[in-house]
């Protein structure tokens, strides 16, 4: 964890170089929106039924909570991004309450992240992801930023750069490293959840598959699929605990990124138990959204869901459990629903194709945003995160935001 966290410190702390080596002085700081009292800005998503930024809304529309108590929206501004700071039609003026605010100008970049978990993917599965990660990485505008953290391998990693040639050429070295094979039995991940909770049909059912009607001529079969299965829930735990600390390191680092950052984690998927058994890194998954607030880092998931395909794949040792088929993939979106949950964003799930369309809803959903001037109360200032809730009173409209946020002391 050491050699990852050094590597993300290397790569965050190289974006600032590398943006003054390849792009030209940034515009005048934008003005500074005031008022009577300090307010907290808060940055919201509102997409229509086709993916698209919905642009047209004033601060009024927006219902804000902390903690579950309203708090006054003061004023709401667009932000949209160009391919040039002098280039596209300016953002509106921010529509207050009260009157409005200068617009401020077009932001100059976006800053985007592809997180990559190589431990959820096999060698054929990571290829077809990659492919999709490159399209996306051609779609963006020049002055876009965007850096690569492939973990825990750790040997596809790039800095924080508009040289996106160098960001795609590291995608090749990607590389897939989760074993289909676990262990010398055939259990799907329902299986062995249920037998390591102390399940006895269910260890019936594999011992009988696993050694054969005769089981006295195997006495030591149901000793060994127990034994089996306990190490397989301890061993997505841990894998799953490794990429939430490598996941924590980044955003941690990207605390020293100043703006608004968008991390795209690209995923076969995080087995967690549906039972309240292991595994379980249900701890770890809350504190997401805190780190994510913190960074000022919103998420965006893409899972290349391929258990359907792994269950009747030739190469899968052993038969297909048809009957656990549908449990597998709700057990493999559990941890990323909660990453979700706990930070906002979006989880999309690619079960068949290349995963362009997922990508490219990202691209859709991040050319514009809103920024809300939030009034807190003095009990909400105590330099701790908050839980946020963003509401709108149109329908066929969704909302992202992050989750929680981060009010500091008076």
């Amino acid at each position: 964890m050491q050699r990852t966290t050094a590597i993300v410190l290397s790569l965050i702390l190289g974006a600032t170089v590398v943006a003054e080596q390849q792009t030209p002085p940034p515009p005048q700081q934008a003005p500074v929106f005031r008022s009577g009292v300090d307010l907290v800005t808060v940055d919201v998503r509102v997409i229509d039924q086709g993916g698209r930024p919905m642009t047209s809304l004033a601060s009024w529309d927006f219902k804000v909570s902390i903690d579950g108590r309203p708090r006054r929206v003061v004023w709401a501004t667009v932000e949209r991004y160009t391919s040039r700071p002098d280039e596209g039609v300016p953002a509106p003026a921010a529509t207050t309450a009260t009157g409005t605010e200068p617009a401020a100008p077009p932001p100059v970049r976006r800053h985007y992240l592809l997180a990559v978990d190589e431990t959820s993917f096999d060698l054929k599965n990571a290829p077809v992801a990659m492919q999709a990660a490159r399209r996306f990485i051609d779609g963006l505008q020049p002055r876009d930023m965007v850096a690569l953290f492939a973990y825990p391998v750790g040997g596809a990693q790039t800095n924080l750069t508009t040289d996106h040639a160098v960001v795609r050429k590291a995608i090749d070295r990607v590389m897939g490293v989760r074993d289909l094979s676990f262990g010398m039995f055939h259990m799907t991940p329902s299986e062995f959840i249920d037998i390591a909770a102390g399940d006895v049909e269910a260890r019936s059912r594999v011992v009988l598959r696993e050694c054969g009607p005769a089981v006295s001529t195997h006495p030591r079969c149901a000793d060994q699929v127990l034994a089996e299965a306990r190490s397989a829930v301890a061993y997505y735990e841990g894998i799953a605990g490794q990429s939430l600390g490598a996941l924590k390191g980044v955003l941690k680092d990207f605390e020293k990124i100043d703006g608004r950052k968008t991390i795209i984690m690209v995923t076969g998927g995080m087995i967690q138990s549906d039972r309240g058994t292991r595994p379980d890194n249900s701890t770890l998954l809350k504190l997401v959204g805190e780190w994510a607030a913190a960074a000022n880092t919103s998420f965006y998931l893409i899972h290349m869901d391929s258990s359907f395909l792994d269950a009747f794949s030739v190469v899968r040792p052993g038969p297909p459990n048809v009957q656990s088929l549908l449990r597998d993939r709700n057990i493999l979106g559990i941890g990323l629903e909660r990453i979700v949950d706990s930070a906002g964003g979006e989880l999309f799930r690619v079960e068949a194709g290349t995963g362009d369309a997922a990508f490219n809803r990202v691209l859709t959903e991040t050319s514009a945003y809103y920024l809300l001037g939030v009034a807190p109360e003095d009990r909400d200032r105590d330099g701790r995160t908050h839980r946020l809730d963003v509401e709108i009173g149109q329908g066929g409209l969704s909302v992202r935001n992050r989750k929680q946020v981060l009010i500091p002391k008076r």
